[in-house]
């Protein structure tokens, strides 16, 4: 992995949101300390750094893949003459209130797309059927005048603009991160706000509307300078006792960060 620096602090809290904590009823709780404490040795034990595809599917998976999962490692693992074209855009709604993934792989003149869409918050909780970590998810088929559509979309937003090299994103505010491997070749960019490009883009609207995993998106709004101030390390008391905030800058071909991480 490209990052320099990884700084670990788990934090055991109630959920913060109905899609962590589970409709009243559903026999959700949180575990207690100890048994959460062993379970996180444990997924330590098995969990890898490097991203295999899936969206990491429990708190620990979070923590040590997702940014190479953000880097597009398996994308650029499998890309290579004749493989399907794949296209994937990650929104980072404020990464401890909500992020969203699509995936969306052609076959032929129509594709699949996968929707996936969590509120974070690394909140260990059980139900009467084991673990659950939030991620709920829908597929949809693109028909060949769809798919078409969404990338004339990705076309109209700079999706396939040189790579942004040098932007900083900050995980307290709002970004999209993108990246496809057409024709064999990878591809890299990003977008975050406040800027022109980010106000500008036009496939969020299509992902939107052909996503049916029940969770709202969050939608942009101002954050205050101080939460990038945050990211970097900076703010007033313990690092363990702070929420996770993390910075990261674009690359030739992925991110890399070196600063506090949750």
């Amino acid at each position: 992995m490209k990052f320099l620096r990884m700084q670990l602090t788990f934090s055991l809290e109630q959920p913060n949101s109905k899609s962590a904590a589970g409709a009243p009823g559903s026999g959700r709780g949180p575990f207690g300390v100890a048994p959460a404490l062993s379970l996180l040795l444990g997924a330590l034990l098995l969990a890898g750094c490097r991203a295999d595809g899936d969206v990491p599917g429990n708190p620990i998976g979070i923590k040590l893949q997702w940014f190479s999962f953000l880097d597009g490692d398996d994308l650029k693992d499998r890309c290579g003459a004749g493989e399907p074209d794949r296209y994937r855009l990650i929104y980072n709604a404020r990464f401890d209130e909500q992020v969203r993934v699509y995936d969306v792989t052609r076959y032929g003149e129509e594709a699949i797309l996968l929707a996936r869409a969590v509120a974070p918050g690394f909140v260990l909780t059980s139900t009467r059927h084991g673990l659950d970590f939030g991620w709920q998810e829908s597929k949809a088929r693109l028909s060949a005048a769809e798919f078409a559509e969404f990338r004339d979309r990705l076309q109209q937003s700079g999706f396939f603009e040189p790579t942004p090299v040098g932007l900083e994103l900050y995980s307290p505010d709002f970004y999209w991160v993108g990246m496809s491997c057409e024709e064999g070749a990878f591809h890299y960019t990003a977008f975050a706000r406040p800027s022109p490009e980010f106000d500008a883009l036009t496939f969020p609207e299509f992902l939107f509307d052909h996503d049916e995993t029940g969770l709202g998106v969050n939608p942009p709004r101002n954050i205050p300078i101080a939460e990038r101030f945050r990211a970097t390390g900076g703010g007033v008391g313990p690092v363990e006792d702070r929420d996770p905030a993390f910075r990261m800058v674009v690359d030739e071909d992925g991110v890399s960060g070196n600063y506090a991480l949750f």
